[in-house]
Protein backbone atom coordinates (compact mmCIF):
# COMPACT_ATOMS: atom_id res chain seq x y z
CA UNK A 1 0.00 0.00 0.00
CA UNK A 2 0.97 3.55 -0.67
CA UNK A 3 1.30 5.91 2.08
CA UNK A 4 -0.93 8.20 0.28
CA UNK A 5 -4.05 6.86 1.72
CA UNK A 6 -2.49 7.04 5.67
CA UNK A 7 -1.12 10.19 4.99
CA UNK A 8 2.06 8.98 7.03
CA UNK A 9 6.04 9.31 5.35
CA UNK A 10 9.15 8.44 6.02
CA UNK A 11 11.05 11.25 5.98
CA UNK A 12 15.78 11.52 5.63
CA UNK A 13 17.17 14.22 6.43
CA UNK A 14 13.80 15.71 7.21
CA UNK A 15 13.01 15.28 3.45
CA UNK A 16 10.17 13.40 2.73
CA UNK A 17 10.75 10.16 0.97
CA UNK A 18 8.24 7.84 -1.26
CA UNK A 19 7.15 5.30 1.43
CA UNK A 20 5.46 2.04 1.64
CA UNK A 21 2.90 0.85 4.51
CA UNK A 22 3.25 -2.74 5.55
CA UNK A 23 1.31 -2.31 9.02
CA UNK A 24 1.00 -0.02 11.72
CA UNK A 25 4.38 -1.20 12.95
CA UNK A 26 6.29 -1.49 9.81
CA UNK A 27 7.30 1.18 7.22
CA UNK A 28 9.49 0.76 4.03
CA UNK A 29 11.63 3.24 2.01
CA UNK A 30 14.79 3.36 -0.71
CA UNK A 31 17.56 5.19 0.31
CA UNK A 32 19.50 6.62 -2.37
CA UNK A 33 22.97 6.41 -4.28
CA UNK A 34 23.73 9.58 -2.90
CA UNK A 35 22.66 8.70 0.72
CA UNK A 36 24.90 6.18 0.30
CA UNK A 37 27.63 7.95 -1.22
CA UNK A 38 30.11 9.15 1.63
CA UNK A 39 30.58 8.05 5.33
CA UNK A 40 28.13 10.14 7.41
CA UNK A 41 24.30 9.96 9.34
CA UNK A 42 21.22 10.01 8.04
CA UNK A 43 18.41 11.15 10.37
CA UNK A 44 15.23 9.78 9.68
CA UNK A 45 11.67 10.21 11.20
CA UNK A 46 8.36 9.46 10.36
CA UNK A 47 5.14 12.30 9.77
CA UNK A 48 1.76 11.52 9.89
CA UNK A 49 -0.81 14.19 9.38
CA UNK A 50 -3.46 15.88 10.82
CA UNK A 51 -6.06 15.20 12.53
CA UNK A 52 -3.60 14.32 15.36
CA UNK A 53 -0.36 13.12 14.09
CA UNK A 54 2.77 14.51 14.24
CA UNK A 55 6.45 13.78 13.86
CA UNK A 56 8.32 11.10 14.97
CA UNK A 57 11.61 11.56 17.36
CA UNK A 58 14.66 10.76 14.66
CA UNK A 59 16.56 7.78 14.76
CA UNK A 60 20.17 7.80 13.29
CA UNK A 61 21.42 5.58 9.83
CA UNK A 62 25.02 5.44 9.83
CA UNK A 63 26.71 5.21 6.48
CA UNK A 64 30.56 3.97 7.11
CA UNK A 65 33.21 3.24 5.15
CA UNK A 66 34.64 -0.04 3.80
CA UNK A 67 37.23 -1.66 5.60
CA UNK A 68 40.10 -1.49 3.32
CA UNK A 69 42.81 -3.89 2.39
CA UNK A 70 46.26 -3.84 1.00
CA UNK A 71 47.04 -6.15 -2.10
CA UNK A 72 50.03 -5.07 -2.94
CA UNK A 73 53.00 -1.99 -3.26
CA UNK A 74 54.65 -0.36 -5.72
CA UNK A 75 57.52 -0.59 -5.80
CA UNK A 76 57.94 -2.11 -2.66
CA UNK A 77 61.54 -1.59 -1.72
CA UNK A 78 63.84 1.14 -1.84
CA UNK A 79 67.14 2.43 -0.90
CA UNK A 80 68.26 4.62 2.17
CA UNK A 81 69.14 8.02 1.02
CA UNK A 82 66.72 7.90 -1.93
CA UNK A 83 65.29 10.74 -3.42
CA UNK A 84 61.47 11.24 -2.65
CA UNK A 85 59.15 9.32 -5.12
CA UNK A 86 55.43 8.34 -5.81
CA UNK A 87 54.07 4.90 -3.92
CA UNK A 88 51.72 3.01 -5.46
CA UNK A 89 49.32 1.81 -2.76
CA UNK A 90 46.77 -0.87 -4.37
CA UNK A 91 44.06 -3.05 -2.46
CA UNK A 92 40.31 -2.86 -2.36
CA UNK A 93 37.50 -0.74 -0.06
CA UNK A 94 39.56 2.89 -0.40
CA UNK A 95 36.93 5.70 -0.31
CA UNK A 96 37.66 9.12 -1.19
CA UNK A 97 39.62 10.70 2.39
CA UNK A 98 41.60 7.36 2.22
CA UNK A 99 44.79 8.06 3.41
CA UNK A 100 48.38 5.98 3.80
CA UNK A 101 50.04 5.33 6.96
CA UNK A 102 53.34 4.87 6.83
CA UNK A 103 55.84 3.83 10.08
CA UNK A 104 59.39 3.59 10.38
CA UNK A 105 60.17 0.08 12.12
CA UNK A 106 64.20 0.34 13.66
CA UNK A 107 65.77 -3.06 13.86
CA UNK A 108 66.54 -4.27 17.60
CA UNK A 109 70.09 -2.79 17.62
CA UNK A 110 68.85 0.95 16.00
CA UNK A 111 66.09 1.17 18.59
CA UNK A 112 68.96 0.48 21.54
CA UNK A 113 71.42 3.11 19.75
CA UNK A 114 69.09 6.22 19.08
CA UNK A 115 69.00 7.20 23.29
CA UNK A 116 72.66 6.23 23.44
CA UNK A 117 73.44 8.36 20.98
CA UNK A 118 71.32 11.08 22.08
CA UNK A 119 72.79 10.74 26.16
CA UNK A 120 76.47 10.61 24.46
CA UNK A 121 75.65 13.78 22.59
CA UNK A 122 74.34 15.68 25.64
CA UNK A 123 76.98 14.26 27.65
CA UNK A 124 79.51 15.42 25.10
CA UNK A 125 78.35 18.92 24.18
CA UNK A 126 76.74 20.23 27.59
CA UNK A 127 77.22 24.10 25.92
CA UNK A 128 76.03 23.23 22.91
CA UNK A 129 73.03 21.43 24.41
CA UNK A 130 72.02 24.73 26.29
CA UNK A 131 72.53 27.26 23.60
CA UNK A 132 70.49 25.34 20.81
CA UNK A 133 69.14 22.14 22.09
CA UNK A 134 65.18 21.70 22.98
CA UNK A 135 64.38 22.33 26.70
CA UNK A 136 68.47 22.35 27.27
CA UNK A 137 69.12 18.78 25.69
CA UNK A 138 70.18 18.18 22.47
CA UNK A 139 67.89 15.90 20.12
CA UNK A 140 68.07 13.87 16.93
CA UNK A 141 68.51 17.26 15.00
CA UNK A 142 72.17 16.86 15.67
CA UNK A 143 72.48 13.77 13.11
CA UNK A 144 69.55 13.79 11.33
CA UNK A 145 67.47 16.64 9.17
CA UNK A 146 64.85 17.67 11.10
CA UNK A 147 62.30 16.43 8.41
CA UNK A 148 63.40 12.85 8.22
CA UNK A 149 65.04 11.10 10.86
CA UNK A 150 65.80 8.21 9.20
CA UNK A 151 68.35 9.76 7.28
CA UNK A 152 71.42 11.18 8.58
CA UNK A 153 72.58 14.86 7.88
CA UNK A 154 76.30 15.36 6.93
CA UNK A 155 77.42 15.45 10.42
CA UNK A 156 75.54 12.04 11.09
CA UNK A 157 77.05 10.40 8.13
CA UNK A 158 80.66 11.90 9.68
CA UNK A 159 79.90 10.27 12.66
CA UNK A 160 78.57 7.13 11.17
CA UNK A 161 81.84 6.78 9.23
CA UNK A 162 83.88 6.45 12.45
CA UNK A 163 81.92 3.77 14.44
CA UNK A 164 81.50 0.59 12.80
CA UNK A 165 77.90 -1.41 13.04
CA UNK A 166 78.90 -3.37 16.09
CA UNK A 167 80.09 -0.57 18.35
CA UNK A 168 76.80 1.90 17.88
CA UNK A 169 75.75 1.02 20.97
CA UNK A 170 78.73 1.18 23.09
CA UNK A 171 78.62 4.91 24.01
CA UNK A 172 82.60 4.93 24.76
CA UNK A 173 83.16 4.24 21.21
CA UNK A 174 79.88 6.83 20.65
CA UNK A 175 81.73 9.46 22.32
CA UNK A 176 84.76 8.43 20.06
CA UNK A 177 83.54 8.74 17.25
CA UNK A 178 81.75 12.42 18.00
CA UNK A 179 85.51 13.76 18.70
CA UNK A 180 86.60 12.48 15.85
CA UNK A 181 84.16 13.69 13.01
CA UNK A 182 84.89 17.13 14.84
CA UNK A 183 87.72 17.42 12.60
CA UNK A 184 85.82 16.78 9.44
CA UNK A 185 84.87 19.80 7.12
CA UNK A 186 81.51 21.02 7.60
CA UNK A 187 79.72 22.67 4.89
CA UNK A 188 80.52 25.94 5.74
CA UNK A 189 83.18 27.24 4.21
CA UNK A 190 86.84 27.27 6.28
CA UNK A 191 85.16 25.66 9.35
CA UNK A 192 85.11 22.00 10.39
CA UNK A 193 82.30 20.45 12.53
CA UNK A 194 84.24 21.24 15.85
CA UNK A 195 84.89 24.57 14.81
CA UNK A 196 80.80 24.97 14.26
CA UNK A 197 80.49 23.08 18.01
CA UNK A 198 82.80 25.55 19.79
CA UNK A 199 80.58 28.83 18.26
CA UNK A 200 77.25 27.14 19.61
CA UNK A 201 75.79 25.87 16.72
CA UNK A 202 74.59 22.67 15.30
CA UNK A 203 77.66 21.22 13.26
CA UNK A 204 75.16 19.17 10.31
CA UNK A 205 73.22 20.96 8.12
CA UNK A 206 68.97 20.03 7.80
CA UNK A 207 69.39 18.48 4.82
CA UNK A 208 70.56 14.43 4.12
CA UNK A 209 74.25 14.18 3.41
CA UNK A 210 75.55 14.07 -0.19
Amino acid sequence: MSSDAFFVVVRVNGADRATTFDSATQLKTTLSVADLASAGTLKLSVFTATPGGGTSAELNFTVGNPAPTLTSLNPATATAGSTAFTLTVNGTGFVAGTVVAAMFVMTGSEALARPKYVNVANATYPDLAKKVGTDGKLTCALCHPEKDKKIRNNFGAAVAGKLEKKNETDEAKIKDALTKAEGEKSATEGKTFGDLIKAGELPGTNEPAK
